[in-house]
């Protein structure tokens, strides 16, 4: 099985998680850490290794971060040049966690590629489509 692990600016691992528990439950092979002002760069790279060392007995671990070049995406490449069990990702968003969430729950083995992708897909804006007024319609349907 797999593990994950949310990190980022300010709230960012523990709102994910928050916000993961109430879509989907807690899981065990979930873990978070947040990087606040209040901790150095060290500090906080502590931190993540014992968030690691929970999850030493999964097979993978995902490391789902918030933006590219940030202190927590740092101490994340960091870590996997000593573990290659870990695959860090930046620019994270919810449908992402969730569908990595699914996936291991189920043991179900994510490529990198698969887990972008999913990423991707989930990022749009609204757009409003106005109804045209003028338009008849036939009460005899298609």
């Amino acid at each position: 099985m797999n593990g994950i692990l949310i990190i980022g600016h300010g709230n960012f691992g523990s709102g994910l998680n928050s916000t993961l528990e109430i879509i989907a439950g807690k899981f065990d092979f979930i873990k978070y850490g947040d990087f606040t002002s209040e901790k150095s760069p060290e500090e906080f790279k502590y931190e993540v290794r014992l968030k690691l060392n929970e999850l030493k007995d999964k097979d993978k671990i995902y490391i789902f971060t918030d933006v590219v070049g940030g202190t927590p995406f740092k101490v994340a490449c960091e870590l996997k040049l000593e573990d290659n069990r870990i695959e860090v990702f930046y620019g994270t968003n919810m449908a992402m966690i969730i569908e990595t969430c699914m996936n291991t729950q189920f043991e179900i083995d994510m490529d990198n590629d698969s887990i972008i992708k999913i990423g991707n897909s989930n990022i749009n804006s609204f757009k409003l489509v106005k109804k045209d007024k003028n338009k008849e319609f036939s009460e005899e349907g298609i």
